[in-house]
C-alpha cells in the first residue's frame, strides 16, 4: 500500500520534472506529439489484455471466497451431526 501511494504522489512531480529540467528529460510524447499508430495499438491492446487479467483474478478470488463459505458451513453441520 505504502508503494501505491508513493507512486501515486511521484507522477506528478516527475511530470512536473520533464517540463522544468528538459535537457536531463526526454520530452513528453503523449501530450504534445501525440502517438504513432503502432504505439497506440500497443496500449490498448496492454490495457485491455490487464484489464481482461484482472476481471479473471476478481472472479477467481470470488469464486475461492464462495467455496471457503461452502467448506465452513459443511464443517459446521459435520460438527453439529
Amino acid at each position: 500500500a505504502v508503494a501505491g501511494i508513493v507512486g501515486f504522489v511521484d507522477v506528478p512531480i516527475v511530470f512536473i520534472a520533464v517540463k522544468l529540467w528538459r535537457t536531463q528529460h526526454p520530452s513528453t510524447i503523449v501530450f504534445e506529439e501525440g502517438l504513432t499508430p503502432e504505439m497506440v495499438f500497443t496500449l490498448l491492446t496492454s490495457i485491455a489484455a490487464f484489464t481482461i487479467l484482472y476481471v479473471l483474478l476478481v472472479m477467481q478470488s470470488h469464486s475461492i471466497k464462495c467455496m471457503e463459505g461452502e467448506v465452513e458451513s459443511l464443517a459446521a453441520a459435520m460438527r453439529a451431526e
